[in-house]
């Protein structure tokens, strides 16, 4: 008969055998709940109220957590230096979030539509932000950002770099109405606005583009006006901006992307002058044109020194009655007067209410010209702007386009030498009566001189000929009726436009 060997072990390796196998399940439970890779996040399958992410994880990856629905708060070790895209988005229960001091860069949309995230601590050492990484965030209205962090900065709802020349993100949780852009703002970033659901009204600041998505799904904004020397809108700037009302676009506005406008109303206005690209795109896609305002975005303008805010008058912008008839009107034929008595300034950001002017306007020196050009826009709608000292100058070859458009001017002496003027120079000048235009000048652009003075003296003019040439056989004026006219033999070339 066998005998049974009794084995009594220490009670020290009962302990210690108890803790192996309780640390080898917890680890077994980490890795069902995080599913990490060379220390990257890539995925998390739990369901708990609260996350601590394990030590060790230097990346939360792509979509880690996207989507989580019951997650309220996490932990993110100081072993983590990135997040990358949407590794949060759509956490709708999220309500607070510390990023340590160890992650340098955030992806885009790290936290698009966490609809209650209302706390988020910044780290001193988050260098690089992605675009849209707040966005659509109902409950957060700012962040906290460490006292050594100086890549970035809060100003008015708005998260922007240090030097406030660019905004990445307004917050959908700022109860403001109006964006209050500080003047040395050159950027806006895609999605800056995304689900700025209390917005109403913005004046862009001075940027050269409006990015793409940048004011996508504002479903507040109703008055947008857009200033000098913006060029160009990109893909789904405006899309599903769905209450919005009205665009006053500058004339330096050239490049409008064919989705920019996407989910508008077609009832909106664009208020633009009836030659711009603005407007023939307004008109190509549907939308109302017009030269006049139904409504007017008060704005004051400051020296961009340092982050001053653009001032709106306390003021809600002026109404006008119901009219179906002015909504149903592709343009206005009364034109320079806004409805409501209202003059409005797009490209100097003032306007004049029933004649009290809101701002008296920036200082407006004259310019040497850059390399002979008297520069684009430079004194468009310049009031005080009554005779242009081109005598002071030497050396002007060109006058850029819309450089004097629309401002008071009355006289003007363009100097020997100069060959070229550009489109709209002097369009609406409506003072304008006397002009002096050299031999030297070869090249004129489209409406140069339209709605002048001087150009409705020659059309009226019986005694006038059928053509207006000015310059080296230059012709900006015809008023015949022929449709195929006999070209004189003087005409070297003709203005954009003419025939």
């Amino acid at each position: 008969m066998r005998k049974k060997i009794l084995i009594v072990l220490p009670v020290s390796v009962l302990v210690l055998s108890l803790l192996i196998g309780g640390i080898i399940k917890s680890r077994a439970e980490i890795h069902e709940i995080y599913n990490i890779k060379d220390g990257v996040l890539i995925s998390y399958e739990g369901s708990e109220a609260h996350a601590s992410i394990p030590g060790g994880v230097s990346v939360i990856g792509r979509q880690a957590f996207e989507n989580n629905r019951t997650l309220k708060s996490v932990t993110i070790p100081g072993s983590v230096t990135r997040i990358e895209y949407a590794a949060f988005a759509g956490c709708d229960s999220l309500q607070s979030v510390e990023i340590p001091d160890s992650v340098n860069e955030l992806e885009d949309s790290v936290f698009r539509s966490c609809k209650s995230l209302s706390y988020v601590k910044l780290g001193k050492n988050v260098s690089e932000m992605g675009a849209g990484v707040f966005g659509d965030c109902d409950m957060l209205s700012g962040l906290d950002i460490d006292s050594g962090n100086s890549e970035f900065a809060m100003y008015s709802g708005g998260l922007y770099d240090s030097k406030f020349k660019k905004l990445y993100q307004f917050f959908s949780g700022s109860a403001d109405t109006i964006f209050n852009a500080p003047t040395t703002l050159k950027e806006i970033g895609r999605y800056a606005f995304w689900g700025a659901d209390y917005l109403e009204m913005i004046a862009v600041p001075a940027v050269d583009r409006i990015n793409d998505y940048a004011f996508s799904n504002a479903s507040g904004l109703r008055f947008v006006t857009i200033q000098t020397p913006t060029n160009e809108i990109g893909v789904k700037a405006f899309e599903d901006c769905v209450r919005l009302e009205q665009i006053v676009t500058p004339i330096s506005l050239r490049s409008i992307h064919d989705t920019a406008f996407d989910g508008v109303p077609k009832s909106a206005i664009f208020v633009c002058e009836n030659t711009s690209a603005a407007c023939k795109w307004a008109v190509e896609h549907g939308f109302l044109q017009s030269e006049n305002a139904r409504e007017v975005l008060v704005v004051q303008s400051r020296p961009a020194t340092v982050p001053t805010p653009i001032e709106f008058a306390e003021t809600t912008p002026l109404s006008v009655a119901d009219d179906s008839t002015a909504a149903q009107t592709q343009a206005d034929t009364r034109d320079g007067v806004l409805l409501g008595g209202t003059t409005v300034v797009t490209d100097r950001a003032y306007v004049d209410v029933n004649g009290l002017k809101v701002n008296e306007g920036s200082a407006k020196p004259t310019p040497a010209p850059f390399n002979g050009i008297i520069p684009a826009y430079v004194h468009y709608q310049d009031e005080s702007l009554i005779k242009y000292a081109f005598e002071d100058f030497d050396g002007v070859v060109k006058i850029g386009d819309f450089a004097l458009a629309r401002s008071s001017v009355s006289e003007v002496t363009i100097p020997e030498g100069t060959t070229e003027i550009g489109k709209g120079a002097f369009y609406h000048c409506d003072n304008l009566a006397v002009i002096t235009i050299p031999a030297s000048v070869t090249k004129v652009g489209a409406n140069a001189f339209d709605h002048t003075p001087w150009y409705k003296a020659w059309e009226a003019d019986k005694s006038a000929g059928d053509w207006l040439i000015v310059g080296d056989g230059v012709a900006v004026g015809y008023k015949g009726k022929e449709s195929a006219p006999k070209i004189p033999d003087e005409v070297k070339s003709i203005a954009e436009g003419v025939l």
